[in-house]
Order: structure tokens, then C-alpha cells, then sequence
């Protein structure tokens, strides 16, 4: 499990890295807050413990703008 908190720092902290933009959308998601990052839309549960393969997913629905594998 991973925390949410973690996963929100580590994609913030690589996308000022790369330059990319990284924010919490203006719309709430019904079980989800949705972030943007630089135009894709990446909604990240809202419990504060994550399943390893859902924040697996949430790191790969970032590799358009992150690159291949960022997170390993």
C-alpha cells in the first residue's frame, strides 16, 4: 500500500523536473480527485492507502508526459 500523499509528491516532484505542469483540476471526480497533468487528465483515488497496482496505473497513465518507466 502506498500512500496517497506519496504518490501526489513523487509525480509533483518529477513533473517540476521535467517542466511540466502539475494541479488539481477545478472538477471533482465522485470518487476521485482529478489532478491534470499538462492536459492528461490522471485521477488518483481518494483513500489515503493506495493498492500497489493502482498506483502502478496512475504512475503509467503519467509516462506520456513523464517518459517510459519514471517511476522505477
Amino acid at each position: 500500500m502506498t500512500k496517497k500523499k506519496a504518490i501526489i509528491k513523487r509525480i509533483r516532484r518529477e513533473a517540476k523536473a521535467k517542466g511540466v505542469d502539475f494541479e488539481k483540476a477545478a472538477r471533482p471526480g465522485s470518487n476521485h480527485d482529478i489532478w491534470m497533468l499538462d492536459g492528461i487528465m490522471v485521477p488518483i483515488p481518494r483513500h489515503n492507502e493506495i493498492p500497489e497496482l493502482t498506483t502502478r496505473g496512475i504512475y503509467r497513465e503519467c509516462e506520456e508526459k513523464l517518459g517510459k518507466d519514471w517511476w522505477k
